[in-house]
Parts: C-alpha cells; structure tokens; sequence
C-alpha cells in the first residue's frame, strides 16, 4: 500500500466525523456493546547514553507505577546490562520486553535470548533487519520467547506472508503505517485466526489524534498484550488536542466516550505547528 499514512489521517478524519454526527464515539460505530477492556499503557524507553541517564529514566517509571516496559537495546552486551540495570531497578513484577530495531542476525538474536534469561524478558521485537524474513523464521522456530514483527511487516511480501507462514509470534500494529483502523483491524484478525498475538504500537512523537485512534481499535480489539502510544505532553512541548490525553499513573487511561474520537482541536496550535501542501477544489 502506498502513502498508508496519508490513507489514515483521511479515513480517521472521516470516521471521526461520522461518529460525531452519530453522537457516539467512534469505536461504537462498530460494535454495539462496550467491551471489557483495560487501557493500560507501556512505557517505551529510548537509547540512552550513559547508566545515570538512563537510570533516571526508570526512577521515572518507577514514579508513575507503570507496569510494562519496552526497553530498546542495540547490541547484545550493552544490551544485557541495560537489562540488568532494568529489572534491579524496576523489581520482579514489571513486564520487560525488548525492541532490538533490527539489531541482531538471527544466530546473534537467539544468543541475546539465552543470554537475558535471568532478566525474564518477555518478547523481543525486531531482532533482525525487516527484510530478512528467513532469519526471522528461523529464529521465531527456535526461540522460546515470543519475536515481534516491526518492520518486517512492511516487505514487499506484505504483512498477510508473515502471518500466513508464522514468521513471527506477534505483530506490532502501527495505525498509520497500517493505513488506517480498518486495515489495521484486519491485519488483527488475520492474525488471531492464524494464533498470532498483537500489540498496538506507536510512533514517536505522533499527537494525540493518532494516540486516540489507538485507543479506539483497543476498545474494539481487547485481546491486544500490549498498547502503546499517548505520551503527548510526557514527551511533546505541546500537542494539538484542547484535552490532555496523556496516560495516568500505572499507564492507565480513560475509555473513549465522547463523539468522535472524544478530543477537540486546538486552533492555535494547529495554526502554528501545521504547514499547507495543496489545496483541493
């Protein structure tokens, strides 16, 4: 699919309206029941140089009572000491899961699992490099930690291939590299036809629009391990929503229950922060 981005920010914005002229929010335009679901956000932590950098980071973490943690590693060594460092200062019962960014090659991947074993981690995202869909294979065969696919499910051979073959144990689904909510609930339900699980991921810095359409395919989507995204104003000086949508202590957030997707934007923002590419007449 090409330009996925831009298909979501249009089919967002035309769910968006329909649901406000239903006065509904936007996931009841697909489901007539309220699901019972839990909106929990992980934290996601970035490379940092230096163990008191990062060490403040999870102090924290530790602040806000956040229970699930992605933490990203760019080599095994460093990689196993940031682990460390994270389980000493998190304690037993924060979930750890790692994003290696492509990091690794398949044997090198296999050999960071067995490695971070005493850290109890539980999933690895992208070990290897998005196209190597063989090494992937071969590493989601033997390993006995879930792999996550990123990257890996934007090759040519399109995220149906990996599901279809079990190149992966889960999908990290990205909305807008998706191409919008119903795409991505389709990959979702491929996927769980298939036994595959799935996160619902984010990009850095997206706003509060993206984070909110997230909220909604969670609602919609409950089995979901993990979710993803509303950092707003943890990590942008400002966003574009008059609401702060940004996740609470233990990364909990509220339920979509607004028309739409339950936020207003702010004019003044969006003046500042947008640039016009075209105009359409």
């Amino acid at each position: 699919m090409k330009h996925p981005a831009a298909w979501a920010a249009l089919e967002i914005a035309s769910l968006d309206l329909w649901a406000r002229s239903q006065e509904v929010p936007l996931w009841r335009l697909f489901s007539e029941r309220t699901p019972d679901v839990d909106l929990r956000y992980s934290a996601v932590l970035p490379l940092v140089q230096g163990e008191p950098a990062f060490a403040e980071l999870l102090e924290l973490i530790r602040g806000v009572r956040i229970n699930a943690v992605k933490i990203k590693v760019s080599d095994l060594q460093s990689g196993l000491s940031t682990l460390s460092l994270s389980r000493d200062r998190l304690g037993p019962d924060v979930d750890i899961r790692v994003d290696a960014n492509a990091a690794f090659s398949a044997e090198e991947a296999l050999a960071f699992i067995e490695a971070a074993t005493s850290s109890r981690i539980s999933a690895l995202e992208q070990p290897v490099p998005g196209d190597d869909l063989d090494g992937m294979a071969w590493l989601t065969q033997r390993s006995e930690l879930p792999i996550i696919a990123d990257e890996s499910m934007y090759t040519d051979r399109g995220v149906a291939y990996l599901i279809e073959h079990r190149i992966c144990h889960g999908l990290n689904v990205r909305l807008s590299s998706c191409g919008g909510i119903l795409k991505s609930l389709k990959v979702i339900d491929h996927a769980a036809e298939k036994g595959l699980f799935f996160q619902i991921g984010a990009h850095v810095g997206e706003s509060a629009i993206l984070s909110m359409a997230g909220r909604h395919v969670a609602m919609l989507r409950p089995t979901l391990r993990y979710l993803e995204g509303s950092f707003s104003r943890y990590v942008l000086s400002e966003d574009v929503s008059l609401q702060n949508i940004s996740f609470a202590g233990e990364g909990c957030a509220e339920l979509p229950a607004e028309p739409g997707l339950g936020i207003d934007i702010d004019p003044d923002v969006l003046k500042r922060r947008a640039r016009l590419i075209s105009v359409v007449s």
